[in-house]
């Protein structure tokens, strides 16, 4: 696990929201894509 993604980790706080840096690292986005988008279909959309 990267430094970054580790100093994360301990920075949150359990009801809170997690720090601004874990929704703008392109690290932690590519960990996102590879575990979690490329594993499975995900769907969103609207019925009328």
């Amino acid at each position: 696990m990267s430094d970054s993604l580790q100093k994360l980790f301990e920075e949150y706080r359990p009801g809170r929201s997690l720090p601004g840096a874990a929704y703008k690292d392109p690290g932690i986005y590519e960990l996102e894509v590879r575990h979690i988008m490329l594993k499975a279909w995900h769907y969103a959309g609207h019925q009328s």
